[in-house]
């Protein structure tokens, strides 16, 4: 296994340890590899704080702790081919595996309870995915969903529930057959699903996550054909669509006073680069988009604390 934790050298990316910044962690994308990059609500300075060589390895979905003190995320193992929970310090010291794959079931995408005491993340494989919560440690580790594929779950401010998508209400829609997802929350221990969305058959409700104050809930959604961003109250109500790019727009995140959203697109997409992934801060009321990264590669799956 190839991965070295540490803040490293790489093109266009600063690596002084001292300098880091606490705003903004991504997957980053440099020389055929997803490492951890963390930057600040400007886009500058970037910083890199793993290193990756690729051969089948690679990060995905860095979430911050509270309090920024550590990033959860998830690895994929180039020689087990397994994906597990790991959880590292801001700066990319001290890792530590909570998860422990046995080729059948997979651990991806976690999220942090308020407190700090707890991670939910998706358990599961390709046929099937759950929700299952643990201890910070990895201890406690149990499923707290059942039935369909219930994905990226994602805690509430009192941290009483967690939003997550699933498609467990979907029916089989076009050939070849797709289930389609809406968002859902329940309770912490699985009890009491409640359906926030209601979208098109053949269309996917996505990626939820809940903002600062817990009234609204931002996820991604193809309701009206290209996946756009879109907003609801945390009751289901005053549904509003808040991108419109002809290109897709995915993985909101709110900003820390809850005025902003941090999103990956390929809106700008060049001929060179056509499928290049950006991240970009859209203002909720205003409706403005700013680009954050200028990369041509892959900039994505941004969290904001």
């Amino acid at each position: 296994m190839k991965l070295v934790f540490a803040v490293v050298a790489a093109a266009g990316i600063a690596t002084h340890q001292s300098a880091v910044p606490t705003g903004i962690v991504f997957v980053c994308n440099r020389d055929g590899a997803d490492n951890v990059c963390i930057t600040n609500s400007a886009g500058d300075p970037i910083r890199q704080i793993t290193s990756i060589k690729g051969d089948g390895e690679g990060i995905s979905s860095p979430r911050w702790s509270p309090g920024r003190v550590k990033i959860a995320f998830d690895l994929r193992n180039a020689s087990t081919r397994r994906r597990d929970v790991h959880v590292m310090n801001a700066d990319g010291m001290n890792i530590q595996k909570l998860t422990n794959s046995d080729g059948t079931t997979f651990y991806r995408n976690p999220s942090w309870s308020p407190d700090g005491s707890q991670l939910a993340f998706e358990c599961g494989n390709p046929t099937g995915w759950q929700v299952c919560v643990s201890a910070a440690d990895g201890f406690n580790l149990r499923r707290i969903t059942d039935g369909g594929n219930s994905q990226n779950p994602d805690w509430s401010p009192d941290g009483k529930t967690l939003v997550f998508h699933s498609d467990r209400d979907s029916t089989p829609d076009g050939s070849p057959a797709f289930r389609g997802s809406d968002v859902y929350v329940m309770n912490v221990d699985g009890s009491n699903v409640r359906r926030l969305t209601v979208t098109p058959a053949g269309r996917t409700s996505r990626d939820p996550a809940w903002s600062r104050n817990g009234e609204q809930i931002a996820f991604t959604s193809t309701r009206d054909g290209e996946a756009q961003i879109y907003a609801i109250q945390s009751d289901g109500t005053l549904l509003r669509r808040l991108t419109h790019d002809n290109k897709p727009a995915d993985h909101p995140r709110w900003s820390p006073d809850g005025q902003e959203l941090i999103f990956h697109s390929s809106r700008d997409g060049t001929g060179v680069v056509p499928s290049a992934i950006e991240l970009y801060v859209l203002s909720v009321d205003q409706f403005s988009i700013r680009r954050l990264t200028n990369n041509h590669l892959y900039d994505g799956l941004a969290d904001w604390r």
